[in-house]
């Protein structure tokens, strides 16, 4: 392994984060830990800058937010099919298979699932939200959530861990910008990622979480022939995006 510490700016904090690389060529799901490591410390730097007396109001038991739809990057995707779901276990894995079947069917009686397979690809905003609030009226809870409980939470999609909210959490029941206070996080790896695959795999370089579990075959792990230099890369756009 190829060790490596860094420095990042995040609002008023630097922040300091080291750790370990493959020596070589690997699958990009063996670096998918590292980068939910640095997204949980960006996000834990802009809760000690939030302002004094912030709460956030996420927590065990709160799952509303686990019904919107979330954006995970192609990397994420494949995590997901190849290391997640397979390391879960038998009973929690079929459990798992029976949300994702009543998922599919809620989908296509609603004629739903097209519109998600495109959406990476819609460039009109008013539309893309259209989808994603039809989508949120189904109800439906994501595979993972148990006892509105998040049963994956240490290894949770980025964007999970960045959505955040001080507002009062029945509120994200209706989620529209008036009742909504999201966490402002300085730098968002989850938007980084989504970059570096839309430039490595010229695509949109993401699917929403509920088609990356759903599609078949799943999506494939790419090779990383220089890890390191991945890792720069990710930060490159991690940093662009202030």
């Amino acid at each position: 392994m190829t060790p490596f510490s860094f420095t990042i700016q995040i609002g008023a904090e630097s922040l300091s984060i080291s750790g370990s690389l493959p020596d070589g060529e690997c699958e990009v799901t063996e670096i998918i830990p590292l980068l939910l490591k640095i997204g949980e410390e960006i996000v834990a730097a802009a809760i000690r800058q939030a302002p004094p007396a912030t709460t956030i109001s996420c927590g065990p038991g709160c799952g509303a937010c686990c019904r919107q739809l979330v954006p995970i990057s192609l990397s994420e995707a494949a995590y997901l099919r190849h290391v997640v779901l397979p390391q879960l276990p038998p009973d929690q894995r079929q459990r798992v298979a029976q949300r994702l079947s009543a998922a599919a069917a809620t989908l296509a009686s609603n004629n739903l699932y097209e519109p998600l397979l495109q959406l990476p690809l819609e460039t009109h905003p008013e539309r893309r939200q259209a989808i994603g609030l039809r989508y949120f009226l189904l109800g439906i809870a994501c595979p993972f959530l148990e006892n509105d409980s998040c049963s994956i939470h240490p290894i949770r999609p980025l964007a999970c861990r960045e959505y955040l909210v001080t507002s009062p959490a029945p509120c994200c029941a209706n989620p529209s910008k008036d009742q909504i206070d999201p966490l402002r996080i300085p730098q968002q790896p989850s938007h980084a990622l989504i970059q570096l695959d839309a430039a490595d795999t010229a695509s949109s370089g993401w699917l929403t979480m509920l088609i990356a579990l759903l599609t078949e075959p799943a999506p494939t792990p790419r090779r990383i022939p220089q890890p390191v230099e991945f890792l720069k890369t990710f930060l490159t756009h991690l940093l662009r995006n202030r």
